[in-house]
């Protein structure tokens, strides 16, 4: 039997079946699954992530951001992440910047290790999408690190699934800002706003080349881009679109 304590606030795996295997030589990355791999128990000390280097707590919150944004649009969404994530979502954005800022803040921390749970839960129920999709390629092609590629990517995906998926997205930006809106567009494009201000709190590098990826790295980006998230994201992509939404952000 498995037992889970997490260290860091991010990728939720003490709550999941999933684990994966990578390689850089040669270039794969594989996720597992298995009920075997289900831990029976998870311990959530908020204490245990107060030492990661700042990089570190902004790349894994990251990927639980997107995480709970993913898994509340994937075509395989339900009932159990449309019900927790839109409200773990609202923690995520204000207890991010705040333990990014004060590492040893007990109420962020404890915010983001929730908010990481619950984006575990999420994904093992639903899937993920298109910011996944890519930020596993990213690993094996340029070794980026997997929550540092989720965070380039997730504005990226919310634009090109905003027309399939408004409502929903609407719906995340007004139980996480609690707030109303005009209607949807104005919703959805303050969701993306606020996406991309947390990224520049977070330093977060939004351009590929900034991470160190070269121009010629994105055919086999996109080749290798289609595994079991991309093929959830709410909007399908050819690889010609793909390619273009890549050069796009170089």
């Amino acid at each position: 039997p498995v037992v889970a304590m997490p260290t860091t606030a991010g990728t939720g795996a003490e709550a999941t079946r999933n684990a994966v295997i990578s390689s850089y030589d040669p270039p794969f990355k594989k996720s597992l699954r298995d009920d075997r791999i289900m831990p029976i128990l998870a311990v959530i000390d908020p204490e245990l992530t107060v030492s990661n280097p700042r990089h570190v707590t902004a790349a894994a919150g990251m990927d639980a951001i997107t995480q709970l944004i993913e898994s509340f649009v994937t075509v395989r969404r339900r009932p159990i992440p449309q019900a927790l994530a839109p409200q773990a979502l609202q923690i995520a954005f204000r207890c991010l910047p705040q333990a990014f800022a004060e590492p040893t803040n007990q109420t962020a921390r404890e915010g983001m290790a929730f908010a990481a749970l619950v984006s575990g839960i999420s994904l093992a129920n639903s899937g993920l999408g298109l910011a996944h999709g890519v930020a596993a390629s990213l690993g094996v092609v340029a070794r980026v690190p997997h929550g540092l590629a989720c965070a380039l990517m997730l504005p990226v995906a919310l634009e090109v699934n905003r027309t399939v998926c408004r409502s929903e997205l609407a719906h995340l930006a007004k139980v996480a800002f609690e707030r109303n809106f005009a209607n949807d567009d104005e919703a959805v494009d303050q969701l993306i706003s606020e996406v991309r201000d947390l990224q520049a709190k977070l330093e977060i590098p939004d351009r590929l080349s900034k991470l160190g990826i070269q121009r010629d790295n994105i055919p086999a980006i996109v080749r290798g881009s289609h595994g079991s998230s991309m093929s959830g994201n709410p909007r399908q992509l050819t690889d010609d679109e793909l390619f273009r939404i890549l050069e796009a952000i170089f």
